[in-house]
């Protein structure tokens, strides 16, 4: 027990070392910090990450010293290990191109920092320049990020995932304020006699956490002492992935079954069945719009009198902006709005990709699924105000333009959403449920079999 309790003893003092800025690669590890980690594993059977954690080197720096040592003494006996310990060079090394705590480190290492969402090696080129460095390669880069210390960032450099949601500008914070203000007043008017239903798609890791694979990276602080975004947290790869689909209702006693989807990707006969969809769709939409472009000349018609509005607005706003700035002539001023601008014509097209597009969005889940659910909701609730919810992602929108008619003629009801506003989304509270069902499934295999049983098991959930 005192040899082990040396040992953590020794481990610590050997960490607070590697927080100056020690570096952490295999080769530079000393006799005393390689006879630590054979101890710490034969004796007390401490896991590699353990080991690494105490001594402040990367896990596999410790699993390589150990396997080292273990080949060079053939075999498991701990004597013989710590014996085959190489002694240590007393040859100086080579200097280093940048030393720690220099000026060109700071430099540096504020560079990564300020363009955080370039590359490492990108972000330095230009100090390099300035000191006639034509090159440091991707490793001693990241050695001056993560391992060097100066007076303004005295933390380690990693580069981590970015944050899924961006920073709120003053416009996004008044149209979130709005949004709340408009859910306010229409509770007010309409309770007990509104219902909202709430759609949207989510990505759940099954088998292990998924917040890595294809999320763009950033430079950012590593370390306990910075707030705890700011530092990268190790995750375990899910053995697969499902696109889960579903939409829910503040009217839980629908006799309409609620819908719940996984999204998997067209077959071939599927995306020629799309293609053609969205040609008719495309021809029938042309014909619709030179009507409405028609109508909208005759006066009293629907169109006339959105054309109408539309114009009217304009001219308004036109008319505070002279006022504001007499002489202005035309500069600043906008034009009337033409039957053809207005109503015009959207060409569509089938695009193939790795994820979802907006036409199977709209063909395979708001026609077949949300719609009749909404309907639905509708017809047992007669005399309600019911406002179907989703966000503003592109995906989104472009199926909404897409069904532009069949939502006009099935009079389905949008309620507006602010940007970025994961948050004031109601089916985000039914999502971490389900993501709490979901930790609960046991996953053991990434084949195609275990893959369709989870997605049999979601849409059951």
């Amino acid at each position: 027990m005192k040899l082990i309790s040396s040992f953590c003893n020794l481990s610590n003092n050997m960490s607070a070392q590697r927080s100056q800025g020690r570096a952490a690669g295999a080769a530079d590890v000393s006799q005393q910090e390689q006879a630590s980690i054979i101890t710490l594993r034969k004796i007390s059977g401490r896991k590699f990450g353990e080991i690494a954690d105490d001594l402040g080197v990367p896990e596999s720096t410790a699993s390589t010293v150990y396997y080292r040592a273990r080949n060079r003494a053939g075999g498991d006996d701990i004597h013989a290990m710590l014996a085959s310990i190489p002694p240590q060079s007393d040859r100086p090394g080579k200097k280093p191109k940048v030393e720690n705590g220099s000026e060109l480190s700071s430099r540096m290492r504020k560079a990564i920092i300020d363009k955080g969402d370039q590359k490492m090696v990108a972000a330095v080129r230009p100090v390099l320049q300035e000191v006639s460095i034509n090159k440091l390669n991707r490793r001693q880069v990241e050695n001056v990020a993560k391992e060097h210390r100066d007076p303004e960032h005295d933390y380690a450099i990693v580069r981590k995932v970015r944050p899924k949601k961006s920073k709120l500008d003053e416009e996004d914070k008044k149209q979130r304020v709005d949004y709340s203000q408009w859910l306010i007043d229409e509770y007010n008017l309409r309770f007990p006699k509104l219902i909202f239903v709430c759609y949207d798609e989510t990505s759940k890791p099954f088998g292990g956490t998924n917040n890595r694979g294809g999320k763009q990276k950033i430079s950012a602080p590593r370390g306990r002492n910075v707030d705890s975004n700011n530092f990268a947290v190790h995750v375990d790869s899910p053995r697969f992935s499902l696109m889960i689909c579903a939409a829910a209702s503040s009217y839980v006693t629908c006799s309409y079954e609620r819908p719940c989807i996984t999204w998997v990707a067209a077959s071939e006969d599927e995306k020629d069945r799309l293609k053609t969809k969205v040609i008719a769709a495309n021809e029938e939409d042309r014909l619709h719009c030179e009507w409405q472009q028609k109508q909208a000349l005759i006066p009293g018609t629907p169109e006339y009198k959105q054309l109408e509005e539309i114009n009217n607005k304009i001219e308004a706003e036109n008319a505070e902006y002279r006022r504001k700035h007499p002489g202005c002539g035309r500069k600043g001023l906008y034009n009337r709005k033409s039957p053809k601008q207005v109503f015009k014509h959207e060409i569509f097209t089938y695009t193939e990709g790795k994820g979802m597009n907006a036409i199977w969005y709209a063909e395979n889940i708001l026609k077949k699924h949300v719609f009749p659910y909404y309907e639905a909701i509708r017809e047992e609730n007669q005399g309600s105000w019911i406002y179907l919810t989703e966000d503003n992602v592109h995906l989104h929108q472009a199926a909404r333009r897409y069904l532009r008619h069949t939502i006009r003629g099935k009079e389905i009801e949008f309620a507006p959403h602010p940007p970025w506003s994961p948050d004031l989304h109601p089916i985000e509270r039914c999502f971490g449920r389900l993501e709490g069902f979901i930790n609960s499934y046991t996953v053991t295999s990434s084949s195609q079999m275990a893959k369709k049983k989870a997605e049999r098991w979601v849409e059951s959930v």
